[in-house]
Order: structure tokens, then C-alpha cells, then sequence
């Protein structure tokens, strides 16, 4: 039975019933357009700011994060590798929370994350099967889905993608 004519029914007796109705709609139609701060906030922030931290940690913890973990999954030359990977984190998870060159910083960071899923979770699949690399892949997957939606849906209007869009048009006329 729909919730509008419960309500509507109830309404003398019950005025919660309105604010009821209006959230049982909001969860169950969608909107026609998402908020302008979906993309910035629920998008670019959390995979911005993962890479800037994994980044800082290449350098803080080398043999944990950086070259002693890119010398144990086999990477070559990890004296190189590392702190290559490092600068682009740093890079690119600053340009994704400012928003700024927000698509092409995305290119490289999908890049690293199929690098970082088949270097490191394909052997644990291989090793213990599809349910535990299902559960140490959970971060790198939701980061390749996040960097995936950001390059469909771009930087959002919450960004200086979006406040420097004039000149970025004048540049490229």
C-alpha cells in the first residue's frame, strides 16, 4: 500500500505523517540531477585524499610502503619505482581535492591502480582463491570504480576546474 494515502488517510491523527511521506519519497525517487556537490565531495575527496596520504606514506614508511613493498611483489627497480609512484599519488590526489586538471590527473591513477591490483591481488587469488583477494582487493576496486565514475562525471561544480573553465576554453581555442 503506498505510504502518500496511509498519510493522507492518517493526516488529522498523525502529523509525523508528512515528514514520513517526504522521506519515504526521497529515499525511493530519484532525483532528477545530483546535488552540485556530489561529485566533489562524495567522489573527488575521499580518492583525492587516499592518494595524497598513500603517496606521503612512500616516503614516510620506505620499507613498508614504498621500496621494500615494491621489491617484495616484484616491481623492478623499486628505488625508482617507488618514488615515482609516490610523486604521482601526492600529485594527483592534490589536483583531484582541488579539482583542478581533474581529468587527466584521473588517467594515471587508473593506470597505477590496475598495476597495483594485478601486482598484488592477482597472486593472493591465485594463492588463496577468489574470496580473499575479494576482501584484500576491496579498497583497490572501490578506488578504480571512484576514479572511473570522476573521469565519467568530471571534477563537479565545487571544483577550480569549474571556476577556471573560461580560461582553460581560451587556452585551447
Amino acid at each position: 500500500m503506498r505510504t502518500d494515502l496511509i498519510c493522507d488517510a492518517l493526516s488529522e491523527k498523525m502529523p509525523i505523517c508528512s515528514p514520513l511521506n517526504r522521506l519515504v519519497h526521497w529515499f525511493m525517487e530519484p532525483p532528477d540531477k545530483a546535488p552540485p556537490f556530489a561529485a566533489a565531495i562524495l567522489d573527488r575527496f575521499p580518492v583525492g585524499a587516499i592518494f595524497l596520504i598513500e603517496g606521503i606514506l612512500k616516503f614516510r614508511s620506505p620499507q613498508e610502503f614504498g621500496i621494500g613493498r615494491f621489491a617484495r611483489i616484484g616491481i623492478p627497480i623499486p628505488q625508482f619505482f617507488a618514488p615515482f609512484d609516490g610523486v604521482f599519488e601526492i600529485g594527483c590526489g592534490v589536483l583531484l581535492l582541488l579539482g583542478l586538471f581533474t581529468r587527466p590527473a584521473v588517467i594515471p591513477m587508473i593506470i597505477n591502480m590496475i598495476v597495483a591490483i594485478y601486482t598484488t591481488k592477482l597472486p593472493v587469488l591465485a594463492r588463496e582463491g577468489f574470496w580473499k583477494m575479494a576482501h584484500v582487493a576491496l579498497l583497490d576496486y572501490a578506488m578504480l570504480f571512484g576514479l572511473i565514475s570522476i573521469l565519467i562525471a568530471g571534477a563537479g561544480t565545487w571544483s577550480l576546474d569549474e571556476r577556471l573553465e573560461y580560461r582553460w576554453k581560451d587556452l585551447f581555442k
